[in-house]
Parts: C-alpha cells; structure tokens; sequence
C-alpha cells in the first residue's frame, strides 16, 4: 500500500513531536520523513526527490527552487506570511491532527501531485443506514449514540446526511478564522470530478465527543444535487479509501442517491411505527421499496424502538 511522503524540515524539538504523533496515530496515509539540518536533506536530494515538503519559514528561502522538491508547504509562525505567497501556508501552533487535515486538503486540490495508492477491502466494512419513513423521530440521537456505541470498540465513522444540522457544532470557532467543513465541501469536490476524493474525506472529518464525523451540509439543496453516479463514488471511496471498520450513516432525505445508499448499507436500522400514521408512512415506503424492486433493501431492514435506547 502506497502512502503519500512528506518531508518535514525544521527544528529538532517541533520535527520530533510531528513524527511522535504522526506514529502514534499510525496514520495510514502519510509516511513522515524528519530533516533537522540544511545538510541533511540536501545531501539526501542528491539522490532523491520529495514529493511534498514541510519546512518552516525560517528555512524556507535556503531551499525554495530545488528542483528534486515537487511541492514546499510553509509552516508560519505568524507573521511574515505574505513573504510567502507562492507556496501554501499552514500555521504552525495548531494541533498536528489539524495541520494534516489542511495538508489532506492541499494535496486533493493540487493536480499535480498524485493520490496515493492507500486501500482497504470493501469486504471488511460493515456500512450502516439510519432512516425513518415518517421524520421526526429522534433518528439522529439514536444514530449518534450508536456511533458512540460501536466506537467503542471498532474504529467508526458517523456521515451525517440530515437536511439541518443538529449537531451542537459551532464551526466558526472551533479554529481561529476556520470554517470546519461538511458534506457540502465533499459534494463539491465531487461534482470537479476530480480524482482525489479519498484525500478531501480525510481533510473534512471531524472529531467531536471522541467520534470521527462528517457534519452535515451547508445548503439542504447541496443533498438533493447527489446524483446516484455521485453516491456510488461516494460510497466506493468511503468504502476503500478509509481506514475505519463501520460507517453509519445517518440518511435524512429521500432521492435516487439515498436509495442507492440504502441498497449499499449492510443493515439499515428503521424506527418502529408508533401510531397510525406513522404505520401507513411506514407501510408506504416498503410498499415503494417493492415497486421499485429493492427487496433486497427490506431485508436488510432492522427495526428498532427509539423509545427504549
């Protein structure tokens, strides 16, 4: 499996604890390759070419226009940055797990560097839809709290697919002058029909209350533009391109995208009618699972009572 390289030149104490949390992440995308000396990386460009470079700004002028670097990624420290216009710049004193999501976020956007060869078995997945028929019905607190569920003990991602955010997020502050990004920004990039999908995933999940997510979309019209072409990529890098064990994903809205989502979940977890109309609502969807010839969807139905979780 082939892992995005990245160079990482500066001082001795900051190079270490990158390489010590990239390790003990055990990231599954990225091999983290330490220079702490002008000598030492240029005596290895003699015989070598870096793909992706992070170097910090005070080092940068000593090494931009090397030809064996393919691409220079600056660490600012804050001040001086327009000096470094040319190249992408990420601040320095963040946390490391949000400097790799904006280095995920580079790489998918830069046509010329290419997508690493990172791919897990789709068989190893257990893909998981919530949905209800009749709305309304606390369906994304129970996703949510079997998300939690499951975290606990495989690795699991929770892809909020709801027309309203419900989650008590507020992206604006969660980093100074950053708008933590959803499903709106994986729509995007998927309709660029650009070929690094897997990398735009990595650079949008977000942990909140220590649960991998995908938040929702900015503009409920965002989800109704998924085509069932756009859900079947969708799903296939999901399914391949990440590293995690079940997907849940909490389906809010009903199209052709979402009817093939629900024909690629391993078991759709559907609430319990609790009245009459809900019945017949209920009754109504089988009814058009049927017509549609997705029996293969109903039996993967399991059907749940909200009002016990």
């Amino acid at each position: 499996m082939s892992k995005i390289k990245i160079a990482l030149l500066d001082d001795i104490s900051y190079s270490r604890c990158f390489s010590e949390y990239v390790s003990h992440k055990k990231n599954d995308f990225m091999d983290v390759q330490i220079f702490t000396g002008l000598d030492s990386i240029r005596q290895y460009l003699a015989d070598n070419v870096i793909n992706i470079l992070l170097v910090g700004q005070d080092m940068v002028n000593d090494i931009a226009g090397c030809r064996q670097i393919k691409k220079i990624i600056v660490l600012s420290e804050g001040d001086s940055v327009c000096e470094y216009s040319e190249y992408p710049v990420i601040f320095k004193y963040q946390s490391i797990d949000r400097i790799i999501k904006e280095i995920f976020n580079i790489i998918a956007d830069d046509d010329s560097i290419e997508d690493c060869q990172a791919g897990f078995r789709r068989k190893d997945k257990e893909i998981i839809g919530v949905f209800s028929p009749f709305g309304g019905s606390g369906v994304s607190m129970f996703s949510w709290k079997l998300v939690k569920q499951i975290n606990s003990v495989k690795k699991t991602l929770y892809i909020n697919l709801e027309m309203f955010d419900g989650l008590d997020i507020d992206r604006k502050k969660e980093y100074e002058n950053e708008y933590i990004r959803g499903m709106s920004e994986a729509v995007f990039y998927i309709k660029q029909k650009k070929g690094k999908l897997g990398m735009k995933i990595q650079s949008i999940i977000h942990n909140y209350e220590g649960c991998d997510c995908i938040l929702p979309v900015d503009d409920y019209r965002d989800l109704y533009s998924i085509t069932a072409g756009d859900m079947n990529e969708f799903i296939d890098v999901i399914a391949r391109k990440t590293d995690y064990e079940t997907i849940i994903f909490d389906i809010g809205f009903i199209s052709e995208a979402s009817l093939v989502l629900m024909k690629s979940c391993d078991k759709l977890m559907v609430p319990k009618a609790e009245d009459s109309f809900q019945n017949k609502m209920q009754e109504s969807f089988e009814k058009y699972l049927m017509r549609e010839g997705m029996e293969d969807v109903l039996s993967n139905i399991n059907f749940v009572n909200l009002c016990s979780q």
